[in-house]
């Protein structure tokens, strides 16, 4: 068992991860279709989709779940944004502790005189997919519930918006307009002198202009100074973090040494910089067991950052048993993950509405963020003819994703299976390949082909006609004339490579499929050369010659393969095969 997988085992069936949130439905909330359900299947749970697809809306509503919270903390109506929906509505389930109840915790907008965005936690309503209450006895101990509804969820939680997290410095430098600047300028050359005296004095307590100007005052440990010089790849040798009023809005500083002269506050820092030093003190103090939301954690940091920070909240987690939802617009968090722990938020084509996939492998979501791979980076199919490319990318089309689509590139190479072995001979010989070939069926050997391991060295001279026997045809495998050691290790290795590479269509080849599955040639189906039977067809159709015959051709042949059922076996069998190479997409060769 991986780490990750021992980690959602925890997170499953750990206590002291419990309670969980383990889904939340959107019955009526915001461009959400309406009963779309989110699931928590993994301690980390990524929120991925383009701008407008309600990621930060659905952390809102996340906020909302724990005990005293509400979305309207958030999510308010005003005058140039009135809310006009008043019953907006979500609900989530979580295990109540020490049982085995599954509570589901409806909480619904309901306008108030008092409060224009008040959520009220209500009682459970079929319409929305709730189980009914539960019939209340004498001595029930209302364990968990009311006498009407379930009681949300007690669990701590921290919220992080990184777009809005502003320092103390930015809040109070870009609140001023261009004309006022060079005043303001001195303004805070003024107050600086008494922040920077509670940094370098350490002071947990300052009035200044006979006010508590210091609420924290907190210089790392070595481990969070390690994590912080980890994550942004610095040499940091201390960092301090400091919450305070100096500047008069309420904020927050952070102070970077890196050795006796190259000092510097978030004024000089980057903002990557600033906002990792903010969420590493975060993490650090969350309660055990809390929620913590992440709105665009990425925000300013370089891709390694973004890959050494996923791995830092991973760790966070299992130390402090957290559960974490990221809003984020990066790709790379994804990598690594399981594919139940990134959910992908599309826009439905007709509807407009937000569609919620919960489960999606890692190369899928950079296809949903907008990015389409270049040929050079897509896995590559090998076919033996035209028909057969265009018969595969038919398939291709009717059964796979579009993200799925966008991760591979079809091509043919002339000459027969032959031309595919040898093109095959020197593929093998690379440290790894993207290229997969996909033979008509009448090519697959009678027997499996062995694991070069299994073969004795005393066999060595024998592995040529091995592989011939095989697969009909011996390729070119070069080898260096003064090294005689490479020629059988080159053909193992080239075995080795077609236990993985090489894939077989489901019948013996495209025109004897057309022939056997269309009705039009039912009455051929029992001649002995189906490819004549498909040429005296084509005869009858077209009257021209030439080049022109054969395009006409092809063009008849992909008419006909659109006429048989898109749930045929067949294409069902080579969608599996596409599916097995998109699960394993780059071989390394031993």
């Amino acid at each position: 068992m991986t780490t990750l997988e021992r980690l959602k085992q925890r997170f499953l069936s750990d206590p002291d991860f419990q309670p969980t949130i383990k889904s939340i439905v959107f019955p009526n909330y915001k461009n959400i279709a309406d009963g779309e359900e989110l699931t928590f299947d993994f301690p980390l749970t990524l929120l991925i989709g383009k701008n407008g697809t309600n990621k930060s809306s659905i952390l809102h509503a996340l906020y909302g779940c724990p005990e005293g919270k509400s979305t309207g903390e958030y999510w308010f109506s005003t005058h140039t944004d009135p809310i006009s929906n008043d019953r907006a509505a979500y609900f989530y389930r979580y295990i109540i502790p020490g049982t085995e109840i599954e509570a589901e915790v409806l909480k619904t907008r309901i306008s108030k005189d008092t409060d224009a965005d008040y959520w009220e936690p209500s009682r459970p309503l079929v319409k929305h997919g709730m189980k009914k209450m539960p019939d209340l006895t004498e001595d029930d101990p209302l364990i968990g519930r009311v006498k009407t509804r379930w009681k949300a969820i007690e669990k701590p939680i921290l919220y992080l918006d990184f777009r809005g997290e502003l320092s103390a410095f930015d809040k109070a430098f870009y609140k001023v307009n261009e004309s006022s600047r060079p005043a303001h300028r001195d303004w805070l050359r003024k107050h600086s002198y008494a922040l920077k005296e509670a940094i370098l004095n350490q002071l947990d307590s300052r009035i200044y202009y006979r006010k508590q100007r210091i609420f924290i005052n907190h210089t790392f440990t070595d481990a969070q100074l390690a994590d912080v010089n980890s994550i942004l790849g610095a040499e940091y040798v201390q960092v301090i973090y400091i919450q305070h009023d100096f500047y008069m809005s309420g904020s927050y500083s952070v102070y970077l040494k890196k050795g006796s002269s190259n000092n510097y506050s978030e004024a000089f820092a980057g903002s990557g910089e600033t906002s990792i030093v903010r969420l590493v003190y975060a993490l650090e103090n969350a309660k055990a067991g809390s929620l913590v939301l992440l709105d665009e954690p990425e925000t300013s940091l370089h891709i390694e950052a973004q890959y050494q920070l996923k791995d830092y909240i991973l760790r966070k987690i299992s130390e402090k048993k957290l559960q974490v939802v990221i809003s984020t617009h990066s790709p790379f968090f994804a990598t690594g993950l399981p594919d139940n722990a990134i959910k992908v938020l599309d826009t439905d084509p007709v509807s407009k509405k937000i569609k919620i996939i919960n489960s999606a492998p890692a190369e899928e979501s950079s296809f949903h963020l907008g990015y389409r791979k270049q040929n050079s980076e897509k896995i590559n199919i090998v076919v033996e003819d035209k028909f057969a490319q265009a018969l595969v990318e038919h398939v291709l089309q009717k059964h796979l994703s579009p993200s799925q689509r966008d991760q591979l590139v079809l091509s043919y190479y002339p000459g027969g299976a032959s031309s595919l072995i040898n093109l095959a001979a020197g593929e093998s010989l690379r440290d790894s390949s993207r290229t997969y070939y996909l033979f008509d069926g009448d090519q697959q050997p009678n027997v499996p082909i062995p694991d070069p391991i299994t073969i004795p060295e005393a066999d060595n001279d024998n592995l040529k006609q091995l592989i011939k026997d095989l697969f009909g045809f011996a390729p070119n495998l070069y080898f260096d004339s003064n090294k005689p050691e490479q020629r059988p290790l080159h053909f193992r290795k080239f075995l080795s490579f077609t236990r993985n590479h090489f894939f077989y269509l489901p019948f013996n080849n495209p025109d004897d499929f057309l022939v056997d599955n269309h009705p039009i040639f039912e009455a051929q189906r029992s001649a002995l050369d189906k490819k004549l039977a498909l040429r005296t067809y084509f005869d009858a159709q077209i009257g021209s010659s030439g080049d022109v015959r054969a395009l006409e051709m092809f063009v008849l042949q992909r008419l006909l393969l659109s006429q048989i059922a898109v749930d045929h076996s067949a294409f069902l069998a080579i969608k599996d095969i596409l599916l097995k190479i998109l699960s394993y997409p780059v071989t390394t060769t031993p």
